[in-house]
């Protein structure tokens, strides 16, 4: 569902940043950000700075693929009733509303998600952002498949 980007410091480093993005380091110099990204090669470029104000740069290449359908949803906005179906088979804990703020993750090789309040389920599908899966009060039915 995300690629986690760890690492570790030396204790003298003062801040981290990971494609521009702050990271907060343990007291034991560890490390770790987590992205969603879409399939493909990536790029992370990590710099981290120590309070003398020097620096230290390093870019990593990876590639991420995915072999399943890789569903996160979000409630945003307000209440939506939704259903997530895997495979063919409703998923427990389902078929109810969600709460603003509330998320899930579905998994496989088809995943359908029925929303009930389309504006306000929100959808990265394979760690691609595909946002709102339609308008208020709109019932809509997506399918995602493993790519």
């Amino acid at each position: 569902t995300f690629v986690p980007v760890s690492g570790r410091v030396d204790r003298s480093v003062t801040s981290v940043q990971v494609n521009n993005i702050p990271v907060s380091v343990n007291p034991d110099g560890t490390w770790t950000a987590r992205y969603y990204l879409p399939a493909g090669p990536q790029s992370f470029r990590v710099v981290a700075r120590n309070s003398a104000g020097g620096t230290v740069e390093e870019t990593r290449n990876v590639v991420v693929a995915y072999t399943a359908a890789v569903v996160n949803v979000f409630v945003n906005g307000g209440d939506a009733w939704i259903l997530a179906t895997v495979d063919g088979t409703d998923v427990q804990g389902t078929g109810r509303v969600y709460h603003p703020g509330e998320t899930a993750v579905f998994t496989g090789k088809e995943v359908r998600i029925k929303s009930g309040n389309a504006a306000n389920t929100q959808v990265i599908y394979n760690g691609q952002l595909i946002a709102s899966l339609g308008r208020q009060g709109e019932v809509v039915e997506r399918v995602f498949v493993a790519q």
